[in-house]
């Protein structure tokens, strides 16, 4: 900074008015951050110029800008902030009028601090620096004058002062000028007869008392501040030093003496900024304030809280200035508690000040948030049962006061949502809920569930049973477990229900198996049922048989009754024997012919013996029927070889309408009876075949009527060879007559060959 002398003064009074304009809207932003008042004035200008403003906020005060000097302007500040760019003497309104007023102001408390370029340039009478300095001593005894020194470097004369380490940063015996010369006027403090001056920067090829280049002492009540720095170079950022040094005073230097003058000389007020502060209804609440001397954090000191104006406790400022209060109940009772909603000032913090800080308080506003109530809820585990499981639950207050009850809506698994208790099997969750209230939020609570478990359903087959050969029968279920009234419609799905049986099946037991079904309220259990195939009725009748006495047996053959499908007696698992005990020597009479020996799993067999008669003489019997159109004619005949009155011979016909009555003649007297041998005929089991002619009376449906009958034995079976003819007359007209070859049954001759 060599050579910072010689630098032109600016244009103050031209841009006064602009500057005027810029340093309202300085000090209007930052009358907040501190009650201490720093008035600024430039004696060129006549006034405080903008740039001056600047150091003052940036230290935490509030600028005040001035346009004199006067009493009247002076009242109400705490600091005048003044300085001479004129290196040729003082403004006039300053020496003139000023002087008297800036030392009662002092000595009433004011702390001046002036930056003078100056030095002992004087105009008559008031020649000299010393004359612009409040003093109580004659000025030209013992008040030292300030001498120019020829590049010498600054150096800090006390390094814990806060003008060298201060809230704006440090500075060395380098930061100020680099270590450079510079040529600022210094003054001999030892000449200077007050208790409690203090050297802040002195020329370094001295010492820090005799070559003071800034320095203070008190006066009255207040202080002064006097330095040779030229500081409005270094505000409005001009001359040849380099732009690190203009920087150092205009953004450390210059703050930092602001805060020296307010905070290390005497209890100026500072500033307790309490912070907003932020609860629970029912809760509690953190309360801090921050203590500040502009924007010196205030350690170590007590703050007292209080809450709408009831204390709540106090506490020491941390390094940061800060004091903190935890845990300040909001309220403990539903009829004490603080309501929630916002209080501008219900939060205050004050500090009772200390011989270096003035006292101060501050407040700010306590916003009561709505606290979520509590919400308890009961779910349970239930099984279907048909009807609603409603949530159960309660809703109370911070201070455990009763609500009411939560209002509930239940979630299935598929995410659907309603407000009707749930009824069907599965797991639902729960959302209870309140809603907003002056004190309390909108609160749910989630965390339970209701699970209904599906009950118990037994779908059994019914059992079954059918006969060999017969179909099978319709299957059908019956249900265990139903709720209520509830049936079949509850179900999903179609009941199957399946088995190996079929018809043909063999006799044994055959499952029945119950599916197909599914239900959300029910777990169900299908039971197996049982088909039982029993075995069919067959009845193996003995063929009766009959011979002549003296021939051998004939054949002996059975009938069967009660085959089912296509069964035949080759299916028997063991097919029957046929036994008599006629031998070819027995005498005429009957004889049994026995069945026995058949078995088979899916018949339950009936043996039916026979009957053998054995004759001596011949016989022709038969029995069938012969088709005509529209009608069916039915025959049984049986004639002796030879006949006598009163032996057995007969013969019946009765002929069947479709939809009429049936006819019917029954022979009373066989007059005639012919037989003959058919030649080259070979019935079954026979050496001849036979034929008969019959002549004699009878009834035609109840009248007297005559007839002619023939029939012949044409071998076995008989069925589409044997024939029969008969005609019936009644009163000489034919009424009846039947021809043709047996569609059914069969004519059996037992004549000896030859007869």
């Amino acid at each position: 900074m060599t050579t910072l002398r010689r630098l032109m003064v600016a244009d103050y009074p031209i841009r006064l008015f602009l500057i005027a304009l810029v340093a309202w809207g300085v000090t209007a932003d930052v009358c907040a951050q501190s009650p201490v008042r720093v008035g600024y004035y430039d004696m060129v200008a006549g006034a405080g110029i903008a740039e001056q403003a600047a150091p003052i906020a940036a230290a935490g005060f509030t600028p005040v800008l001035l346009t004199n000097v006067t009493a009247a302007d002076l009242g109400g500040l705490h600091i005048l902030f003044v300085q001479n760019p004129s290196t040729s003497g003082y403004g006039a309104e300053y020496r003139a009028s000023a002087l008297g007023a800036i030392q009662d102001a002092v000595n009433a408390g004011l702390v001046l601090i002036i930056h003078d370029r100056s030095l002992n340039a004087g105009v008559a009478p008031e020649s000299g620096t010393r004359f612009i300095l409040p003093r109580n001593v004659n000025p030209m005894v013992g008040f030292p004058t300030i001498t120019p020194a020829s590049s010498i470097n600054l150096s800090v004369s006390d390094a814990t002062t806060l003008v060298a380490n201060g809230p704006r940063g440090t500075i060395t015996d380098t930061t100020l000028d680099n270590g450079n010369s510079s040529n600022m006027g210094s003054v001999n403090l030892t000449l200077l007869n007050i208790q409690g001056r203090k050297s802040l920067l002195y020329a370094a090829s001295g010492n820090a008392t005799a070559n003071a280049v800034t320095f203070s002492y008190p006066l009255g009540l207040g202080f002064v501040i006097y330095s040779s720095i030229p500081l409005d170079m270094f505000l409005k950022d001009m001359g040849t030093a380099t732009a690190t040094v203009r920087a150092a005073f205009r953004e450390i230097y210059a703050p930092n003496v602001l805060t020296y003058a307010a905070c290390g000389l005497k209890a100026l007020p500072t500033t307790v900024a309490a912070a907003a502060a932020t609860g629970y209804y029912g809760g509690s609440a953190t309360f801090s304030a921050a203590v500040r001397c502009g924007m010196l954090p205030v350690a170590g000191i007590a703050v007292s809280f209080k809450l709408k104006g009831v204390p709540v406790g106090s506490a020491q400022t941390d390094a940061s200035g800060t004091a903190t209060v935890s845990n300040v109940s909001l309220g403990a009772a539903a009829a004490s508690a603080i309501a929630a909603g916002n209080y501008p000032a219900a939060v205050s913090a004050s500090f009772t000040g200390t011989s270096q800080y003035g006292a101060s308080s501050g407040a700010a506003p306590l916003t009561v948030e709505k606290a979520p109530a509590t919400i308890t809820v009961t779910g349970g585990n239930f099984v279907y049962d048909g009807a609603p499981h409603a949530a159960a639950g309660s809703v109370a207050g911070v201070f455990g006061e009763p609500l009411g009850v939560p209002a509930f809506t239940y979630t299935d698994a598929e995410g659907a949502t309603t407000d009707a208790a749930p009824v069907n099997a599965g797991i639902y969750g729960i959302d209870a809920s309140v809603s907003e209230t002056a004190n309390y939020l909108q609160t749910s609570n989630s965390s339970t569930k209701i699970r209904i478990a599906r009950a118990s359903l037994a779908v059994a087959a019914d059992n079954k049973a059918k006969i060999y050969g017969a179909p099978v029968p319709a299957l059908t279920a019956s249900y265990d477990g139903f709720v209520g009234n509830e049936d079949t419609a509850g179900l999903a799905g179609t009941l199957r229900l399946t088995t190996a049986a079929t018809g043909a099946s063999p006799v044994g037991t055959y499952e029945i198996t119950p599916s197909g079904l599914t239900s959300i309220n029910y777990d169900i259990t299908f039971v197996t049922g049982v088909l039982a195939v029993t075995p069919a009725s067959l009845r193996i009748r003995a063929d009766n048989k009959d011979r002549l006495v003296g021939t051998a047996n004939p054949p002996l053959t059975v009938a069967y009754e009660g085959f089912v499908l296509a069964d035949t007696e080759d299916k028997l698992y063991r097919r029957p024997t046929v036994n008599t005990p006629a031998l070819i020597t027995s005498p005429d009479g009957t004889y049994p012919i026995v069945v026995s020996g058949a078995a088979d799993a899916n018949y339950t067999i009936q043996e039916v013996n026979g009957q053998l008669t054995v004759t001596p003489e011949g016989r022709l019997s038969g029995s069938g029927f012969v088709n005509a159109v529209g009608v069916k004619h039915h025959f049984e005949f049986d004639i002796r070889e030879t006949i006598a009155q009163g032996e057995k011979a007969s013969l019946t016909l009765r002929i069947g309408h479709d939809g009429a009555a049936d006819d019917i003649f029954v022979s009373q007297l066989i007059a005639v009876v012919t037989f003959r041998n058919n030649p080259g005929i070979i019935p079954g089991g026979k050496a001849v075949a036979d034929s008969v002619t019959l002549l004699g009376t009878g009834l035609w449906n109840g009248q007297s009527a005559t007839f002619e009958a023939s029939a012949t034995d044409k071998g076995e079976p008989g069925v589409g060879s044997d024939t029969i003819s008969v005609v019936v007359r009644v009163g000489g007209q034919t009424v009846s007559t039947t021809h043709g070859v047996l569609n059914g049954g069969n004519i059996q001759s037992n004549r000896l060959p030859g007869r």
